[in-house]
């Protein structure tokens, strides 16, 4: 099916009555009440977006909620960041439970015909390669770039007429839907294993229960021997009996450490496409974040850059701006490590990568980092401190048993992030190939 086209503008597509864009914090004080428990309304903001909805979030009463009305957001609403380093950032509401209105620095469109598919139609096109050129050519301004409505409701668009519409947006929503579930059964694998590793490691329930002349609950005989019947006092506070206290140092074969260096020092420049080099700013909440800003380098410069490259398992930790973000590497892409990051190897005569993993993640290792970082501006940790990190060492035996258990996982949740990586580049660049007819979509439905 080829698809007939109408170019049309922003402004004639959205309801011009609907189409708001907040200023700042600042600018809205005199009139708006701001709190961080929950109140009549929320803030709809990118920060919040960005963190998955989990973030704190930020509400108004219900005199402020009346104040911003031309900005009230219903769920699956579009939302363009029109402000600062993330402006161009296409995100939708989410249904959070309580009336919502728009934040500061952000944009609102809403269609003239308020339809499901019209919504998911903008969503998709911004969101897309060709939309976020449309969104990049009228940002002005380096140090705060940012658009201003007139540019944006003057942006010409290209919209399929009548049904075509709902069938583009129903291809693009079915691959969003299996990316969602991918992630939403990753987040359930993740919890899992960390699930695991709190009660054998850090409460030391097994253990526990052994004290109290119990069998450890859901654990078979021969793993439940391998736990003691007591706790004692060491460096980290009370633990099972026999078990030792290591560091960092002797929990890692290998420190990567490009803290401060981009691969640019080389004398090389950045290419369009190939090595993918990170930095810390796209370590977030143990995903890869803001793919937009990664810039690539060649083979030859990655090749010199890095001298160890990554392999399954390596841990990729951010040193500072924030410090301790973490990442565990699959393997399934080969990434240059550049500003602000360790690559860490674990020791596998001493410990598997996904105990050092989620141990880095235990409140007694972030309270050791913190305790053993400085800076002023920011908190960063130097690689002589980080290697004094203080870390659990249990027998050998026991630490295999819950590696066995954590690197399945780890391997499902590494299947699904590939497939993940495999659809969203499908659902981005697909929209603009359909409207050009590259692609037909009723040969990209039946395939």
């Amino acid at each position: 099916m080829r698809f007939e086209l109408q170019s049309i503008k922003v402004k004639d597509y959205i309801d011009v009555t609907d189409y708001v864009a907040n200023g700042s914090f600042a600018a809205l004080k005199d009139n708006v009440t701001y709190s961080d428990t929950p109140d009549f309304a929320v803030l709809v903001r990118l920060t919040d977006h960005n963190s998955g909805w989990k973030n704190d979030l930020v509400y108004v009463d219900e005199s402020s909620y009346k104040f911003l009305k031309k900005s009230s957001v219903q769920p699956g609403d579009v939302i363009i960041s029109n402000v600062g380093a993330n402006a161009g950032t296409v995100f939708r509401a989410p249904d959070l439970g309580l009336p919502m209105t728009l934040g500061p620095n952000s944009v609102l469109l809403k269609p003239k015909i308020n339809t499901p598919e019209a919504k998911d139609f903008l969503y998709y096109f911004f969101s897309s390669p060709k939309g976020q050129h449309n969104l990049s050519s009228i940002l002005s301004g380096s140090a705060q770039p940012k658009f201003n409505k007139t540019d944006l409701r003057n942006t010409e668009i290209p919209v399929p007429k009548g049904i075509e519409l709902s069938e583009v947006t129903d291809l693009l929503k079915s691959l969003d839907e299996k990316i969602s579930l991918n992630f939403e059964t990753n987040q359930t694998l993740e919890q899992m294993a960390q699930t695991i590793f709190k009660s054998w490691f850090v409460d030391f329930d097994p253990v526990k229960a052994k004290m109290n002349g119990e069998q450890p609950e859901g654990m078979d005989a021969v793993t439940a021997s391998l736990f003691p019947e007591k706790l004692v006092e060491s460096e980290l506070g009370l633990i099972p009996e026999g078990w030792e206290v290591g560091t960092l140092d002797s929990h890692t074969s290998m420190i990567i450490d490009h803290r401060g260096k981009t691969p640019k020092k080389l004398g090389s420049d950045w290419v369009e496409e190939g090595y993918p080099a990170i930095s810390a700013k796209n370590i977030k909440s143990k995903k890869i974040v803001r793919p937009d800003t990664i810039r690539f380098i060649d083979e030859a410069t990655y090749k010199k850059w890095m001298k160890e490259p990554l392999i399954k398992g390596d841990i990729i930790m951010t040193s500072e701006a924030p410090m301790g973000e973490l990442y565990f590497f699959d393997g399934s892409e080969d990434f240059c490590l550049s500003q602000r990051l360790y690559g860490l190897r674990a020791n596998s005569d001493v410990c598997s990568p996904e105990f050092l993993f989620n141990w880095l993640q235990t409140t007694k290792a972030k309270a050791d980092m913190e305790g053993r970082a400085s800076g002023t501006t920011a908190l960063g940790i130097k690689q002589a401190e980080l290697r004094k990190v203080k870390i659990l060492t249990p027998p050998r035996e026991l630490l295999e048993k819950y590696s066995a258990v954590a690197s399945n996982l780890v391997g499902m949740a590494a299947k699904n992030n590939a497939q993940n990586t495999v659809l969203e580049d499908l659902r981005d660049t697909l929209l603009p190939k359909l409207l050009s007819g590259e692609i037909d979509l009723e040969t990209t439905i039946e395939n």
